[in-house]
């Protein structure tokens, strides 16, 4: 699937061109243009929600950085920049795991009085740039190899194998349509479930007939 096909295939969906009906017939009174702009607009947002919902293989890259002692933040921009969130870290030929954390539930461990043992815990600490920082509880007392697994930020739609393409359909649908999410989730579901399963094909048997319908359509026509 490409950019086009995600484009034809949402605005295929009733409830997304109910929005062009007038305020009055419960609709938003939107142009088919305006409309199809809005629905552009947001496709980069849909790609990346979809990419950052499960550890894809395609998606996730693993790399390191060293510690220095006495100092707990660190921006980790991947092996190229190409670092868009965090997964997972731990130190380096261990397994040792240091827990991800909110920060409200860091300060109610901290409240609690409970050991922080070195590089124990890390939580969000903004964005250097486009990169996440990381702030490491337990400051590093010594010099440490830390491995950390992250999505990446330079995934397009080309990369998203066909699996994917009624679940991006549907996590661009739902942000316009509420009800949407629900479907949402479910394709989610299955997308996951049948994630290790090579030969299996996601199976759309739950989704809505217009759905299935719009769907069957376009592979038909773009031989996907």
């Amino acid at each position: 699937m490409n950019t086009g096909n995600l484009l034809n295939s949402v605005m295929t969906i009733p409830a997304i061109r109910r929005l062009m009906l007038p305020t009055n017939k419960g609709g938003l009174g939107l142009t088919r243009a305006e409309l199809v702009k809005d629905v552009r607009r947001r496709i980069p947002g849909a790609i990346t929600e979809v990419v950052t919902a499960f550890p894809w293989d395609f998606a996730i890259k693993e790399t390191t950085f060293t510690t220095v002692i006495n100092t707990g933040s660190y921006t980790l921009a991947g092996d190229d920049n190409d670092c868009l969130s965090i997964f997972y870290v731990k130190v380096t030929d261990t397994d040792k795991e240091i827990i991800s954390k909110t920060i409200n539930s860091m300060n109610e461990i901290r409240n609690d009085n409970r050991d922080i043992i070195d590089c124990r815990y890390w939580i969000p600490d903004g964005r250097d740039g486009g990169s996440p920082k990381i702030k490491i509880i337990g400051t590093p007392s010594t010099a440490k190899s830390i491995t950390y697994q992250y999505w990446r930020n330079n995934i397009s739609i080309g990369n998203l194998a066909s699996d994917f393409d009624l679940l991006t359909i549907e996590c661009l649908a739902k942000r316009f349509v509420v009800s949407r999410e629900a479907i949402y989730e479910r394709q989610l579901t299955k997308v996951m479930r049948n994630y290790d399963r090579p030969n299996a094909k996601t199976d759309i048997g739950g989704l809505d007939p217009q759905v299935k319908l719009n769907y069957q359509r376009y592979v038909d026509i773009n031989g996907w």
